[in-house]
């Protein structure tokens, strides 16, 4: 169980964007691809005849400095947690967490600066850019539009599950990671027991 400690949050990201050098965005591309998560939701209020889109990208680390680094760059918001392993009583060597947040337009902001130096979440960034007119409009959207979000939510949402499931397999009483080739070169496999 987590409980949040610690939230800094930040002006919209335009500024600190332009700020970025090449080096800098290609460092964060590669730690996001490895580290990051794309997240978008397109949900009905239950209470309301209205629908909303929901969508962040975000970054996890036990090394603040990582995550200062990212708010220095691109703003959002930080924020840190004491992991638990289980509910109630800590250990005594728990992990410090501490994560980054850029949501709604800064989300689109961070992407683009990344995207020509991200490999693994690559084609979930650009299907998020793809829809950005469709996902920032303001008023009115058609059925079309509607269906389009519904089916981008899924898409990404499949992009998250597949990373997941296809990363960790499970043999017997050890848990194999795989990890992804690169250009034809055979699956590596690290085992921990």
């Amino acid at each position: 169980m987590a409980q949040e400690t610690e939230v800094t949050s930040s002006p919209p990201v335009g500024e600190n964007c332009t700020n970025c050098k090449r080096l800098d965005r290609a460092y964060v591309g590669g730690l996001f691809d490895g580290e990051g998560t794309i997240h978008f939701a397109y949900r009905k209020s239950p209470s309301k005849n209205v629908a909303t889109t929901n969508m962040w990208v975000s970054l996890c680390s036990i090394d603040k400095s990582i995550i200062d680094y990212l708010y220095g760059l691109f703003g959002g918001m930080t924020y840190t947690t004491k992991a638990y392993m289980q509910k109630g009583n800590p250990p005594k060597n728990s992990s410090q967490l501490w994560y980054w947040r850029q949501a709604h337009k800064g989300t689109f902001t961070f992407l683009r600066s990344i995207l020509p130096y991200s490999k693994l979440k690559r084609e979930q960034a650009e299907c998020l850019i793809s829809m950005e007119s469709v996902i920032c409009k303001i008023g009115h959207r058609s059925l079309r539009e509607k269906e389009s979000l519904v089916a981008l939510a899924e898409k990404i949402g499949s992009f998250n599950k597949k990373g997941r499931a296809s990363r960790f397999q499970k043999q017997g009483g050890e848990i194999t990671y795989v990890t992804r080739p690169v250009q034809n070169q055979p699956l590596t496999l690290e085992r921990f027991g």
